[in-house]
């Protein structure tokens, strides 16, 4: 009789079983035929309840009734994507997770509703849920302070502001205005005054739209509409390209960015630090490289120093801007190819 059949179907089962007190891995290929990525964005607490979300221990629920709290409090000033995953594996109803029928909630991102560009993504897993971790980031984000963080860093300006692989407590807070110690977000003027506290100069703003829906507008209007779009793009992406590159005086800049869906509703508002720009001479398009700021810790003793980098895209030729891809699975599973509405640069002198 010939086993190796056989063999191979038992190590195949005993693969796909649950190993007591071993934690599934929190971060899978969402792209795998075994890992289906779900997201729900929520604007409103009729989002919510439609989910009918449920614990499947105590702790689970526990932390859910908190979770559930702060986004009905926080829905008045954010929105929220719900990254659920589903898999052929069982469900792991020993561990302590959230679920939503046959899917399992992985984390969320917060978008603020205003204008402070201060998305922020918390994980979850067993770990985090049990023991009651990761609930700052429901109502808060600090992507403007972790922002202006590494750009000082790099202009020299700020001394050893890592502890090991995390940003300093103390060093998010001397850089946040004093209306904001207890709360999140930065605006661009905020950032920029940051840096001048440092520096003493000031800094380069300057914003532009990705795109206009010209459909309803006459031809003619419509081509002179397109080409003045164009051309005020074409005008940031040249002003970014030179402040990242410039001598004398050295340069340092993040970049704002916004997103709507079809309705209207925002589904990124967010800030990141600038580590590359690299321009196409024939296209005129650029490729922006920004430290990942969605990922943001306890937004005070475990924000990570470095979360991995996101790409951004800027096409003037063709009114494109997109979230191109994350290094972090988490975040590229929400973000990949999302396009922007709003691109927003902060560049500041040494």
């Amino acid at each position: 009789m010939n086993l190796r059949p056989f063999l191979a179907l038992i190590f195949l089962l005993s693969l796909s079983l649950p190993i007591y007190g071993v934690e599934p891995p929190l971060e899978m290929d969402y792209r795998s035929i075994f890992y289906q990525i779900k997201k729900k964005l929520i604007t409103n607490p009729k989002d919510l309840e439609k989910l009918e979300l449920h614990g499947t221990n105590f702790q689970a629920q526990e932390y859910l009734d908190e979770l559930l709290a702060n986004f009905w409090e926080g829905l008045e000033k954010n929105n929220y994507f719900l990254i659920f995953d589903r898999s052929i594996k069982p469900t792991y109803r020993r561990l302590s997770l959230i679920r939503s029928g046959k899917t399992t909630l992985k984390g969320f991102i917060r978008i603020s509703k205003n204008m402070e560009k201060c998305s922020s993504y918390q994980s979850l897993n067993h770990s985090v849920i049990k023991y009651g971790q990761g609930l700052g980031t429901a109502l808060q984000g600090i992507c403007g302070k972790i922002a202006t963080v590494h750009s000082l860093k790099k202009l020299g300006l700020m001394k050893a502001p890592f502890n090991g692989k995390y940003i300093k407590e103390e060093m998010l807070s001397k850089v946040t205005p004093k209306r904001q110690q207890f709360k999140g977000g930065m605006t661009a003027r905020e950032v920029a005054q940051a840096h001048t506290k440092y520096t003493k100069k000031s800094c380069k703003k300057y914003q532009h739209i990705c795109g206009l829906d010209t459909g309803k507008i006459p031809f003619p209007l419509q081509e002179t509409i397109d080409a003045q779009v164009k051309k005020g793009l074409k005008i940031f992406v040249a002003n970014l390209y030179i402040y990242i590159n410039s001598k004398n005086p050295i340069y340092d800049c993040s970049l704002g960015m916004t997103s709507y869906n079809s309705k209207g509703e925002k589904r990124l508002s967010h800030m990141e630090h600038i580590t590359r720009v690299a321009l196409n001479p024939s296209t005129k398009k650029a490729i922006v490289v920004t430290r990942n700021g969605l990922v943001q810790g306890d937004m005070k003793k475990t924000v990570p120093a470095n979360a991995g980098l996101n790409t951004i895209s800027i096409d003037p030729e063709n009114l494109e801007c997109y979230f191109e891809k994350s290094t972090h699975k988490g975040v590229n599973a929400v973000y990949a190819d999302t396009s922007l509405d709003l691109v927003e640069a902060i560049c500041c002198p040494l």
